[in-house]
């Protein structure tokens, strides 16, 4: 059994991504840690086609369609592969309705504490090893800015472990993590 797993960028392509964390947190030892990293419905760029926002309008749209569209039409966008703007704006956005599944950051640490007793976000940490000696960039910024920045910009980074004994968690409560003890 593992005692460390990393999701990177792929729980958003998950219509049930439970199932993965089940089995996730089935093959990790207690204790383990999973790292993820992906975006959730709060980051501004989305990152598979590269037009701002695009994320943000609902599947099927016209609007959303147009908007991409005319994002493409003034150079942003990637993938493009000597497309028109009306066939890279068709393929991308139906690409994003089929096979991305934007979740809110309180979907997704919902979901994540059915199988995990803790999340602790690291957008910090992550954004200090992006930057290497370049640190001197990021360190001016507190510790909750560095977060929002990576959040909105790149995604969730955090890390779940998972219990070392049986807990049963209290719905009374999102934040608080109540463990009881089975005998």
């Amino acid at each position: 059994m593992p005692l460390f797993l990393i999701t990177a960028v792929a729980l958003e392509k998950l219509s049930r991504n439970y199932i993965v964390l089940a089995k996730i947190s089935r093959v990790l030892k207690p204790g383990g840690m999973v790292l993820s990293l992906f975006p959730d419905k709060g980051v501004w760029r989305e990152g598979h086609c590269g037009i701002p926002f695009l994320h943000w309008f609902p599947k099927g749209s016209d609007p959303r369609v147009y908007y991409a569209a005319a994002c493409r039409f003034f150079g942003l966008g990637y993938h493009k592969k000597n497309k028109t703007y009306i066939q890279w704006t068709q393929d991308s956005c139906e690409w994003l309705d089929n096979w991305t599944y934007y979740r809110t950051q309180h979907e997704i640490e919902t979901t994540y504490n059915k199988y995990f007793s803790d999340i602790r976000h690291i957008e910090d940490c992550w954004l200090q090893l992006r930057f290497g000696k370049r640190t001197n960039i990021t360190n001016w910024l507190p510790i909750t800015l560095q977060r929002l920045v990576i959040r909105k910009l790149g995604g969730l980074v955090f890390v779940a472990i998972k219990p070392t004994q049986s807990f049963t968690r209290l719905p009374s409560s999102r934040t608080a993590i109540f463990l009881s003890m089975k005998g």
